[in-house]
């Protein structure tokens, strides 16, 4: 059973701060989430656009970045 499924409907805009490998990127792409993906690592990035263009989580919106508070 998918962890997210009591918080997110198919169809939710949904955004993954700081999302390291995609592992939560990829539970709500299969949930049927539109996810923005927000991670500063550049080589995690570089992962999450592969992934993003044509691997489990094509049609994710990668960001390259932080967020903050401030």
């Amino acid at each position: 059973m998918n962890p997210i499924s009591g918080f997110t409907s198919p169809g939710d805009l949904v955004f993954d701060v700081g999302a390291n490998r995609g592992e939560w990127t990829a539970m709500m792409r299969r949930r049927g989430c539109h996810v923005v993906s927000i991670e500063p690592d550049p080589v995690l990035v570089d992962d999450l656009r592969d992934r993003a263009d044509t691997g489990d989580l094509q049609g994710v919106i990668v960001f390259e970045g932080a967020a903050s508070d401030n």
